[in-house]
């Protein structure tokens, strides 16, 4: 049975629509420039999930939200190899008629050629921001041309540029930090590096930099991204209590650490006392449970313990898990304290 849902008045139609899931209000748009049109008068202004795009497989992109259980596509770009024979329909999307096939709850966009790909997406990213009035906010990709391909079209960086190409090397890791440098607020390789590399000398400038896999064993490294950004995390770095005892000398002398907010390292051989050794006078008890929320919307909690204060009044608290092997080093002005 159908439902006359544009004869319903405003008030029951903008209930109804903000009741919906995005990828569902897309759908809905799609019947017509009309609809269209009416979706977009009854959307809140603010819609409740962050947009994406996805660029991982190769001759597929889509885009979509990130829901509380993760991402779900709204609409797909994809080579005519891949079509299954499904009915295709015929659609309206910015201006440009097309045909769309149905793949479970999203729409997809086929193309023909590389070319033809990238027209495409670019139909749809500005269809879909148009549609709820924001801008992409995280980008999870396999070559460097979609950072500056999305960044490009829209007046806000990024927030967070996510890069998962498993053939990424020192080469690619470098030109990846140049060309997203100032187009995203954070930058994560998800790629797992070969286990014989270290990372290369990387030039950027971030509140976040992560390296999920990358192993690094050479620690001016991690000492070049303390410098440059205000959260470094390094999942599976390779560095000894005498290189964390430099940091914290380093720390406390130089001012080229003053943007630094967070960093964390795994230490495979943790000494507190080695690492304290040259800090030993700016050394105090932190009483209280400090929660750090990194940029990434990640919640850091460092148990009571020890924290640094420069002559600066600078502090810094210091938390390593033995289980993990994962220090914590948060910078503590401005953090969430929650007291015993």
């Amino acid at each position: 049975m159908s439902f006359p849902l544009l004869h319903v008045t405003d008030l029951v139609f903008e209930e109804i629509v903000n009741q919906m899931e995005l990828n569902e209000i897309f759908s809905l748009s799609l019947c017509s420039r009309y609809t269209c049109d009416v979706v977009k008068c009854h959307l809140r202004k603010s819609i409740k999930y962050p947009l994406y795009v996805d660029a991982k497989l190769e001759n597929v992109l889509s885009v979509g939200f990130i829901s509380n259980d993760g991402p779900v596509v709204i609409m797909s770009i994809e080579d005519f190899d891949r079509w299954d024979g499904t009915r295709l329909e015929e659609v309206n999307i910015g201006g440009c008629k097309t045909r769309i096939a149905k793949n479970g709850n999203h729409c997809v966009m086929l193309h023909s050629s590389t070319g033809k790909m990238h027209d495409c997406f670019e139909i749809v990213m500005e269809y879909t921001k148009d549609l709820f009035h924001v801008e992409i906010d995280s980008l999870y990709c396999m070559e460097p041309w979609t950072i500056e391909f999305v960044r490009s079209r829209q007046k806000a960086p990024l927030r967070m540029t996510y890069v998962t190409d498993t053939n990424c090397d020192f080469r690619g890791v470098t030109i990846f930090s140049i060309v997203a440098n100032g187009k995203t607020g954070g930058l994560q390789f998800d790629s797992k590096f070969p286990e014989d590399n270290v990372l290369p000398v990387f030039n950027g400038s971030y509140q976040y930099l992560r390296f999920k896999h990358g192993r690094c064993e050479i620690f001016d490294i991690i000492l070049i991204a303390a410098q440059n950004n205000r959260e470094a995390i390094f999942d599976e770095a390779d560095v000894s209590s005498r290189d964390i005892s430099r940091f914290y000398k380093l720390w406390s002398e130089d001012d080229d650490y003053s943007r630094l907010k967070l960093l964390l390292v795994r230490v495979n051989d943790y000494n507190e006392e080695a690492t304290l050794s040259r800090v030993q006078n700016l050394v105090a008890i932190r009483p209280q449970r400090v929660i750090y929320g990194s940029y990434s919307l990640e919640k850091h909690c460092l148990n009571p313990g020890l924290f640094l204060i420069r002559s600066d009044g600078v502090a810094a608290g210091i938390y390593y898990d033995p289980s993990t092997r994962i220090l914590r080093f948060c910078r503590l002005s401005g953090f969430e304290l929650e007291f015993f």
